[in-house]
């Protein structure tokens, strides 16, 4: 008995229980992980506790990585076969279109339609800054079919890079606001609104446009009401397929309170010609434009680059829309002289319309319209004068600093 006392107080590991025949109980470098499996249900130094065994991610890791793999499958054909079509997108190096609603935007500048007007009409502007852009301006017009008694109106405009706002307001009340907000090269927001005292005339008209490379989105309502589903609601999309031809589709979606909805589609097709050097510069010579409405109207313009001053239009509309059976067919040309522009067009109805700007100077300007029906044996004279403020009276002809570019459209 002496002996083995003698034994065990020798030991180095008798404070810890052991013999000298035993070996060392083997410790662990994390106290949280369990002990080893030898150690289980045997004497050790941890407290019971210590062997609790803890739960391990390796399962649910296994599961996600599982889960991941499987969609990285399913999805695999679809990336590369989008990645291959923006491969293609990309050595075509496609032109961008241009926005849906202005496709024929070439041939409505050389029409006389929106430039045409009858009576005495008089504007004073006055430029209050140049970058920011901010002008305002007094219009005035007397013995036009638009207002027989007179009319007058106020407008502002101001203008950054990235925003273009504008207004107006007229002697009866009416009042009528635009602003666009270009957030980059891609999005751009506008907001229309119109208030009138007449029923049934105020508007309000919301629209995002998406400018991708070689396409454009449009997104468009007016007067809606999410609540009961009213209102209009427009989607337009225009796509460059080769460097000269651009297909789009527009739909059309309006429901008035009491009414039944209405859709409508319109489908576009807008072909350019290849550019002609020392003529039309980087733009084309040519540009063709369909649109097809479903509802039974086509609408065909052309637009042709003549010479370094001069531009050609012709638009054709057709109407078959149940008994209803009709044709209109107006051609026009521009001529862009040093400092005056002439427009003249002429339409199947036998109506003449001419319309001639002549800037006698920097800041004024003069501008004789006309309209002679042929077959209803009328006529129509206008007759407007345009003068424009120097900035704070500085000389116009003085060099002037650099204008921003809002986005008008």
């Amino acid at each position: 008995m002496a002996s083995s006392s003698s034994t065990s107080s020798s030991s180095p590991f008798a404070h810890l229980g052991g013999t000298v025949n035993s070996p060392p109980p083997t410790f662990n470098a994390d106290p949280l992980l369990p002990p080893p499996p030898s150690e289980v249900g045997s004497s050790s130094a941890y407290p019971p506790q210590a062997s609790a065994q803890l739960p391990t991610p390796a399962s649910s890791s296994s599961s996600s990585s599982s889960s991941t793999g499987i969609l990285s499958t399913l999805a695999s054909p679809f990336t590369r076969a989008y990645d291959s079509f923006a491969r293609v997108r990309a050595n075509l190096d496609l032109p961008h279109p241009g926005l849906p609603e202005r496709i024929n935007n070439e041939a409505m500048q050389t029409f006389t339609t929106n430039h045409l007007f009858d009576g005495v009409r008089f504007d004073l502007a006055k430029g209050a800054s140049i970058n920011p852009m901010f002008h305002v301006s007094h219009n005035f017009n007397l013995g036009g079919s638009q207002a027989r008694n007179g009319s007058y109106s106020f407008s502002t405009m101001y203008g950054t890079d990235e925003i273009f706002a504008t207004g107006n307001v007229d002697d009866t009340g009416a009042v009528q606001a635009r602003v666009n907000r270009r957030w980059n090269k891609t999005h751009t927001s506008k907001a229309q609104a119109s208030l009138s005292q007449g029923f049934g005339q105020t508007m309000l008209q919301l629209e995002h446009v998406l400018n991708g490379r070689d396409n454009s989105l449009s997104l468009k309502s007016i007067n809606a009401n999410p609540a009961d589903g009213t209102g209009m609601y427009m989607f337009s999309f225009l796509q460059s397929v080769t460097p000269s031809l651009a297909l789009g589709l527009e739909a059309v979606y309006a429901r008035q309170p009491g009414s039944p909805e209405d859709v409508t589609s319109t489908y576009m097709l807008k072909y350019s010609g290849a550019p002609k050097s020392g003529i039309a510069g980087d733009r084309p010579e040519w540009i063709g434009s369909v649109n097809l409405i479903t509802q039974g109207i086509l609408q065909a313009s052309y637009w042709h680059k003549l010479g370094e001053r001069v531009d050609a239009a012709a638009e054709l509309t057709v109407i078959s829309a149940g008994a209803k059976r009709e044709a209109e067919a107006k051609i026009a040309a521009k001529w862009d002289f040093r400092l005056a522009t002439l427009r003249a067009q002429l339409d199947n109805f036998g109506r003449l319309t001419s319309v001639y700007e002549a800037r006698i100077f920097p800041s004024f300007s003069m501008t004789f319209a006309a309209e002679l029906d042929h077959l209803r044996s009328q006529a129509k004279f206008g007759f407007g004068v345009s003068i424009e403020t120097p900035l704070n009276g500085e000389d116009p002809t003085a060099p002037q600093p650099a204008m921003p570019s809002p986005p008008f459209y």
